[in-house]
């Protein structure tokens, strides 16, 4: 309460003085110093002069009346004195005034301003809550203030998002994400997804992902989650583990504990653990005895397209799929290794350099051995790189030619089995986890013959030959069988001859229909289409064997004749050879989602008539080298 100012001199016998001369302009000064001083005394109290044309406007403003309304507000509602509305809840009565829930609360706010009968009643009957999350939701609407603790805390976040008290709400979040544990995360994710608490389910989240391990060994609820929660953790590509192993005995477990319901779905969860990276021993000394997997052909073909992994017996350009690539926690990403090649016109280069498309970096390998030799041809077998190829330097003392195999765990080359035949310029492919070579020359022109390698016998064997001999021609493998296109010798015609494996025949196929080319193309397979980059211009033609027929495809950026090309995370890498005016160092990717180009780094210098085949390799750090 404020009581009138008595200013000293101010009075009715001080009125004429203050109105003359001099003097009154003084005590009128002293007057206002007066005033200025006694009410800036005032508690919270504040005030600012404002100037305008036509008079001076003293504004005062008490910083302590909100507090002093909602107080005497409270006051009121205890005293249960001008209320005008009672809720009821339980056999528990709460005098209250309207105006104050309506501001505290949008759904009070709508009960008394919509067309409701609540808008007009006395007496309200609230469901749903409990008499004292009602009292602290009520003690907030008129004080700002609610005391959360570990017993009241869920049922106070219920109540408070039923009845749309969004800061309590918030409030209620904030103090159950300081509280998350590997014991009580599960729920609490669960709990936050019913309420709507958005950052207090993707804290939840974030911390199962980050802690998978703790949490399933840890969390008496891990074994009562549902099959689409399960899924959404262990399919997160974020998810932290050691090694994946652990993401499959987590599912076993979880099957176990309900069987009679869980069995039928196992095949559904078990799809997204990443089999192949499971060790082979564990594979199939646990996996494949597994009783509950063996009942189910669908997990069986899981464990088998594993073990196809595991043989090299699976294209991960062909058939692409989440499973085929190790997680990020692993550290390994599919890298490009650009083998040999020439540089500077004629140089030939032995460098065998690796390139990190995520990070942008590169990184020596050994050199490739006999790089002197022309026309030899690179391939990727497993996480393997093999080289073969002929000149009269690499042929052995019994009349065959090495094959040099590069190991990616050892850094370093070593010689295997010979090839049977000692021709140049062969094409060679990979087909169901063994290599095939096709082709060449020898002094009497191109021939037909075909060989293939076995990696785990370490030794080749002849197969069917091709129709018709070719010298200008590339192969690509898709589908399960070889696709050939070339130029027969003194012809300019294209020919389209298939190989099926598993019958050892060859065919020709339809070749009216296919594009122009002045120059037979590079070849490779990505989500079952053969994609041709033409060495002559940006051109690039997509064959789909299943469906015979060509696709249109995006031109590239730039001409990369005698570049060279392969497959990186389902997208198309293509690298220098020579553009329009001279070498080139340029890398291009294609997204077939977008049917998009896009440069994508460089080589270390231009290069042409190299190869680029892609691996598997732990990701290199900055930090960590420096």
């Amino acid at each position: 309460m404020f009581g009138f100012l008595h200013l000293p001199g101010y009075g009715p016998s001080s009125r004429r003085r203050l109105r003359s001369g001099k003097a009154s302009s003084e005590n009128h000064k002293k007057l206002l110093n007066t005033l200025n001083s006694e009410t800036s005394t005032l508690s919270g109290a504040s005030q600012q002069k404002k100037m305008t044309n036509e008079e001076d406007v003293f504004t005062f403003q008490d910083t302590g009346h909100p507090d002093h309304l909602m107080s005497g507000l409270q006051e009121l509602r205890k005293e249960c004195r001008f209320s005008d509305v009672i809720i009821c809840v339980g056999a528990t009565e709460f005098p209250c005034h309207r105006v104050v829930l309506a501001s505290a609360s949008s759904y009070f706010k709508a009960m008394f301003s919509g067309e409701l009968r609540e808008s007009l009643a006395t007496k309200i009957v609230i469901h749903s809550v409990s008499e004292d999350i009602m009292e602290l939701l009520l003690e907030f609407s008129y004080t700002g203030r609610v005391d959360i603790t570990q017993k009241n805390v869920e049922a106070l976040l219920e109540a408070a998002n039923l009845f749309q008290f969004g800061t309590v709400r918030e409030a209620c979040s904030r103090y159950l994400q300081q509280r998350i544990d590997a014991s009580n995360v599960l729920g609490f994710h669960e709990f936050a997804e019913a309420h709507n608490c958005t950052e207090l389910s993707e804290l939840a989240k974030e911390f199962v992902i980050d802690n998978f391990l703790e949490v399933f060994q840890t969390s008496g609820e891990f074994l009562q989650v549902t099959q689409e929660r399960l899924v959404e953790y262990i399919s997160d590509v974020n998810l932290q583990i050691d090694k994946e192993e652990q993401v499959y005995e987590s599912v076993m477990q979880w099957v176990r504990a309900d069987v009679d319901n869980r069995l039928s779905i196992l095949h559904k969860v078990l799809e997204h653990v990443r089999l192949p990276f499971i060790n082979p021993r564990y594979l199939v000394a646990k996996v494949e005895t597994e009783p509950l997997i063996l009942s189910s052909p669908a997990c069986m073909e899981l464990v088998q397209e594993a073990r196809r992994y595991h043989v090299f017996d699976y294209d991960r350009a062909d058939n692409p799929n989440i499973r085929m690539k190790p997680r990020p926690c692993f550290d390994i990403s599919e890298a490009m290794v650009v083998v040999g090649g020439c540089s500077g016109g004629d140089t030939k280069l032995a460098k065998v350099d690796c390139y990190d498309p995520k990070n942008n970096a590169w990184h020596t390998l050994s050199d490739l051995p006999e790089y002197n030799r022309e026309g030899y041809a690179v391939v990727a077998l497993g996480n393997d790189i093999y080289v073969t190829g002929t000149t009269d330097e690499t042929i052995t003392s019994d009349g065959c030619a090495t094959t040099w195999k590069y190991s990616t765990q050892s850094d370093r080359w070593m010689t295997m089995a010979p090839m049977l035949k000692s021709y140049k310029c062969r094409a060679t492919v990979v087909l169901h986890g063994q290599i095939y070579l096709l082709g060449g020359t020898d002094i009497n022109g191109p021939v037909a013959d075909v060989e293939r390698y076995d990696p785990f016998s370490n030794s080749w064997e002849e197969v069917q030959s091709m129709i018709k001999a070719m010298n200008d021609f590339t192969v690509a493998a898709c589908r399960g069988k070889l696709y050939v296109n070339g130029r027969s010798q003194g012809s300019e015609k294209i020919l389209f001859q298939c190989f099926d494996p598993s019958t050892d025949t060859w065919n020709f196929i339809d070749n009216s229909v296919m594009p122009e080319w002045s120059q037979v193309p590079q070849s490779i397979t990505l989500n079952g289409l053969i994609y041709y980059l033409r060495d002559d211009s940006k051109e690039v033609d997509a064959y789909d064997p299943i469906a015979n027929q060509w696709v249109e495809v995006a031109p590239m950026k730039a001409m990369h004749s005698s570049g060279s090309v392969c497959v990186i995370d389902g997208k198309i890498f293509v690298s220098g050879g020579f553009g329009e005016l001279a070498e080139s160092n340029l890398i291009e990717c294609y997204d077939p989602t977008y049917d998009k180009w896009a440069y994508s780094g460089s080589l270390p210098e231009p290069r042409c008539y190299h190869w680029c085949v892609s691996i598997l390799k732990k990701v290199e750090h900055k930090d960590e080298e420096e």
